[in-house]
């Protein structure tokens, strides 16, 4: 699979020429299309370094490979972490699920125009260079598989949306590794928190990070999490009841809506 050439954090903290490139291809693009606003949710991108340094830690430290990984981005908006991904090489594939309908119409166009501009502008594209995205809400995807890796900006999300998410990796047989953003998790142990939470499984957090927005500047927290498997075992005597405090919880979520954070 092909890749930008240079590598995108030099060591003087610069940019890659062809990374630059392809940023200014997509913010121009993104002005085209009216901005990538729609009519549900938040809208910002986490800046191309920060992006690049989230996507460096899912390949170094969760076994993000070009080969065999596939990426998904849920909330993924104009899909700009997933074009990122598959620019630099380091996924066979990208799938987006996003339930504003405006803003999946837009990333269908804007996927579009980009690799178009991009092989007008003599960048490297791979034939294979292409990302699904799915229009409907998380919770009602049935499988995440054959999904190895998620990526998720989830700021805002409503809960049952993150459980929904986290019901969908606990049971996938490929999804092995997610990284959420969000305002920093006041707990002890944030693994603990999304598995007892929003019912991950039991996790393993890998890396802590500061992400900034572009434009605004305004810091967030980015969480690596792998699945540990040192405690698959007892989590499946724990399976039962699980799925009953689930069930509960969902049913408690419903009734108070103060629990579903409106975006």
């Amino acid at each position: 699979m092909s890749r930008l050439s240079t590598p995108v954090c030099p060591a003087n903290g610069g940019e890659s020429t062809e990374l630059s490139q392809l940023y200014r291809l997509m913010n121009g693009l993104e002005n085209c299309l009216g901005g990538g606003e729609g009519c549900v949710g938040l809208y910002g991108s986490i800046s191309p370094r920060n992006t690049e340094l989230m996507l460096r830690s899912l390949e170094k430290l969760t076994g993000m490979s070009g080969s065999e990984s596939v990426l998904m981005d849920v909330g993924s908006g104009l899909c700009r972490p997933l074009i990122h991904a598959l620019a630099t090489g380091r996924v066979a594939a990208c799938r987006g699920v996003e339930v504003d309908r405006v803003k999946c119409q837009k990333a269908e166009a804007f996927i579009e125009l980009t690799k178009k501009r991009m092989r007008a502008k003599g960048m490297k594209l791979s034939s294979d260079f292409n990302v699904e995205v799915v229009n409907e809400p998380i919770e009602l995807v049935t499988s995440l598989d054959p999904v190895s890796h998620v990526y998720s900006f989830w700021e805002g999300v409503p809960v049952v949306a993150r459980a929904g998410l986290g019901k969908l990796f606990r049971e996938s047989t490929t999804a092995r590794a997610i990284c959420v953003v969000q305002r920093a998790m006041r707990c002890a142990s944030p693994a603990e928190f999304m598995s007892g939470e929003y019912g991950f499984g039991p996790l393993r957090l890998l890396e802590t990070r500061k992400v900034t927005m572009s434009g605004s500047g305004r810091s967030f927290q980015a969480y690596v999490f792998v699945k540990d498997a040192s405690r698959e075992s007892g989590k499946r005597k724990q399976d039962t009841s699980i799925q009953q405090s689930f069930k509960a919880k969902r049913r408690r979520w419903g009734a108070c809506p103060e629990h579903a954070v409106k975006l």
